[in-house]
């Protein structure tokens, strides 16, 4: 699915928001900020996934085949609940984790299983958390003694003999897992992710600045301030939060303005818009130069992928990927702007 700056314009007059009451947002404002922070977020946490229009998240096939084709083994479970995870690492990225949920049917003798892909959404470098549920395959099957067998072979989950009896045979493969369609979007964004860092921080300090200038006007604003301050040294001890951080500073900010206020405050709404709209831009702009850069400059059948071939105002930071292979470095821009 295509990531377009346009999209995140257009009218839209609910969007889903799954941690407010009601479950979706209905005023523009709130839609416009609401949509660009999801955006920056799927850059910064290298999501495999986007947001429609409608506040829905979105797997493009072929990453969505992989998720479910890859060999899982089991983590912990929780009453109807299975958390497994992926047996092997995306390449120089980590695990990918799931879970299995169990639903009994209406229809007598039938149990529904649920395969989702859990991905963290970071803040503040942790501090503040949300996950990310997927659903990615859904199967019904009679209720009987082998309903769990048969759960573990449609979502291709290796078991755990000292735990769950006879294991189960499964179709051979080879040892590396085939995760190209999913390395290859997380390479793109953490290209981005690093070329924008700087950017980044230098719009959201101004952002943090002017609304710490606007809070300190009304007493509910004191209020947000005084827990901010208090966050931030909590996030500065434990997570190793910088007093530069601004984007971090920024998002312990709004936080704690979402939790005081009922809504946010406009000048301090406008300040985060203007701010998330400017990345946004950065970011897409920055994409369209990497591909067009690198499609013209690589031979996708032997060059390997170089930052240099990065049209960039500023040299970008060489990413860890020391352990992804050439073949699927050479091809990561193939499709252009398809994320």
């Amino acid at each position: 699915m295509e990531l377009k700056l346009a999209d995140l314009e257009k009218e839209n007059p609910k969007y889903i928001r799954k941690d407010i009451d009601g479950g979706y947002l209905s005023e523009k404002y709130e839609i416009d900020r609401y949509k660009y922070e999801q955006y920056i977020d799927v850059v910064d946490n290298l999501m495999l996934g986007n947001y429609n229009e409608f506040g829905e998240y979105v797997i493009q096939d072929d990453i969505k085949e992989e998720l479910i084709k890859c060999t899982k083994v089991i983590e912990d479970n929780y009453e109807n609940i299975l958390f497994v995870k992926s047996e092997a690492k995306v390449n120089a990225f980590s695990y990918l984790n799931f879970a299995v949920k169990v639903i009994d049917n209406e229809k007598a003798g039938y149990k529904t299983a649920i395969l989702e892909l859990l991905e963290p959404i970071y803040k503040a470098k942790g501090f503040i958390e949300n996950t990310q549920a997927t659903k990615l395959k859904k199967v019904v099957l009679a209720n009987n003694d082998i309903f769990r067998q048969e759960v573990y072979k449609a979502f291709n989950i290796l078991v755990n003999t000292t735990t769950e009896g006879s294991k189960i045979e499964l179709e051979e493969k080879d040892t590396d897992e085939d995760f190209k369609a999913i390395i290859e979007r997380k390479i793109k964004l953490l290209y981005i992710k690093q070329n924008i860092e700087q950017e980044e921080s230098n719009y959201y300090e101004i952002a943090y600045n002017k609304n710490v200038e606007e809070l300190n006007k009304t007493e509910e604003g004191k209020k947000v301030l005084e827990n901010t301050k208090k966050d931030e040294a909590i996030a500065k001890k434990y997570l190793n939060v910088e007093s530069n951080d601004y984007k971090s500073k920024n998002d312990l900010l709004m936080k704690n303005v979402e939790t005081i206020y009922p809504k946010v405050p406009e000048p301090i709404q406008t300040n985060n818009i203007g701010v998330q709209k400017t990345i946004v831009k950065h970011i897409t702009d920055s994409l369209f130069k990497l591909a067009a850069k690198a499609k013209q400059k690589l031979d996708t059948k032997n060059k390997p992928y170089k930052s240099e071939n990065i049209t960039t105002t500023k040299k970008p930071t060489q990413p860890n990927i020391s352990k992804v292979s050439k073949g699927t470095m050479n091809n990561i821009i193939e499709d252009i702007f398809t994320m």
